[in-house]
């Protein structure tokens, strides 16, 4: 699924600029996406945009959440203590793990298992920036920097989720299938500068 994001816009952008995310549509493997209406509610302060979206195969359903920063500023930055991709569930375990996607998306991926209301959940997620994957934080911010200098400082987390049970083997295999037939790229629309701060 990379690169992720594909501009549809100019390269410099207000503070509060906002956009419009569009997650991958339906395919031959997986319908969606559909409204989610679910515990796992990531947290990210400032986002110009978000998208959150379930899909469903005969695999079983796994949930897809992005979002994007157009500009960082204090306080509305993409790597920032206060964003929170496990927001609302009880974290049980975090690592690294090595997706096997022939050829294409995230090199590696955080990987959280993590618990709420008795169920447990899967996430893996990683960073965006022009169109490069990332799991590091420095290096996150790093190639923000040099991106931002060429003009091109869209910026954000991609995150893809689903329930598991034990040591979460068939989630993995859920995911690691979601990933390599899923041959539509995310993309975002800019629509306009808002007055004030987004996602307050």
């Amino acid at each position: 699924v990379g690169p992720v994001w594909v501009a549809i816009a100019p390269g410099q952008y207000p503070t509060n600029a906002k956009a419009e995310i569009i997650l991958p549509q339906s395919n031959e493997y997986w319908q969606g996406p559909t409204s989610a209406d679910i515990a796992w509610q990531p947290r990210y302060f400032g986002a110009s945009g978000e998208a959150l979206g379930m899909y469903t195969s005969s695999e079983g359903p796994v949930w897809m959440y992005t979002n994007i920063y157009l500009s960082q500023t204090q306080g509305r930055e993409l790597i920032n203590s206060s964003n929170d991709m496990s927001n609302s569930l009880t974290v049980l375990r975090t690592s690294m793990e090595v997706p096997t996607i022939a050829g294409k998306g995230p090199s590696a991926v955080h990987a959280v298992e993590a618990e709420i209301d008795g169920r447990k959940w899967l996430v893996w997620y990683w960073f965006e920036v022009n169109g490069k994957h990332e799991t590091g934080s420095i290096r996150t911010k790093i190639r923000q920097a040099i991106a931002s200098l060429f003009g091109q400082p869209a910026a954000g987390a991609v995150a893809v989720a689903t329930t598991c049970i034990a040591r979460c083997e068939i989630a993995k295999r859920r995911l690691n299938y979601f990933l390599s037939s899923q041959n539509t790229d995310v993309t975002w629309n800019f629509i306009h500068s808002v007055p004030g701060k987004l996602n307050e």
